[in-house]
Formats: structure tokens, sequence, C-alpha cells
């Protein structure tokens, strides 16, 4: 089934559309296909807390987390989580910028911890935009003003979608 998706994206290529016009979440699902449905309740439903900033980048309250990313303008930000770039299962792929295209690298809990992440670390990058190695980011990667509890229900979520 995982041939069936690359041969569809790689169809998608040579069709001539151009790759950042194909979202991380549609490369995803192509390549990936449709996970398992959530289970109700734990860190892969859709409406756990996790799930709604890997999605949303928005509180339990439904309020934006506050985040910035380096040059642009605070109140141009419209609330988008994690997916935006890194699509729906976390695994990445290339994003439609404003100069040609970004990549958006897988971020499930398991693809974290290969790169060479703790927990610790997760929060590092997602608060201060610092990699496993002490590198910085890059300034395309928001910088998220989460609490511990945020933080802990994100990598839930991330753990749940390396299960998926």
């Amino acid at each position: 089934m995982r041939h069936t998706g690359v041969v569809l994206a790689v169809l998608v290529v040579l069709a001539g559309v151009p790759v950042g016009i194909v979202s991380a979440d549609v490369v995803s699902r192509i390549a990936y296909g449709s996970p398992r449905v959530a289970v109700a309740g734990g860190p892969s439903d859709p409406d756990s807390p996790g799930a709604r900033i890997f999605r949303s980048g928005a509180r339990s309250d439904l309020t934006e987390i506050p985040r910035t990313v380096q040059g642009v303008p605070t109140e141009s930000l419209t609330m988008y989580g994690c997916a935006r770039c890194h699509g729906t299962w976390g695994r990445g792929g290339p994003v439609p910028v404003d100069f040609g295209n970004a990549y958006a690298p897988p971020i499930t809990y398991d693809d974290l911890v290969a790169a060479g992440y703790t927990e610790a670390g997760i929060g590092a990058a997602v608060r201060t935009g610092v990699d496993s190695r002490g590198r910085m980011l890059s300034v395309l990667m928001p910088r998220w003003a989460l609490s511990d509890r945020e933080l802990t229900d994100l990598i839930a979520h991330l753990k749940a979608l390396s299960s998926l």
C-alpha cells in the first residue's frame, strides 16, 4: 500500500504540479495512507489537548498559543498548529513559502527520538528553536510559548502519531 502512495506522489510531481503546491499533509496522506481512527479519550483523540495544539495551535480554552516567527509580525500570524507544516500525521514534507519551498521534517515521537531528541530536547526545539545538537532550527519554525502541561500534552500526541 505504501508503494502505491509513493507512485501517486511521483505521478503528481511528474504531472508538473509544483512540489510546493502539494503540502506536507497531502504528501503524508499519499505516501502513508490514512492512519487508524483515533481512540476517544486517548492522546490520539482528535479533541485531546495535544491534538488541538498540534492541529490548530490552540489551548484547551480555544485561545491561540502565543508564538513568534523571525521576521513575521505577530499580528500576521494566524492560528495554525504543527500540522500546517509537518502534516496531519507528523510525517513532514515540502511546505510552500513565498520564496519557493521549505521542507518540514517528520516529527512523530519515534522520528524525533531517532534524530537524538529527548522530551526536554523537544521542549527546547518547540519553545526556543534549538535542535537536539544545539543548533538553531529554521527561522520558519515558530517558537511556541507552551506551558509545561501543554508541552506534555503535545508530546503525548506525538507519541500517539508514532503508533498510527
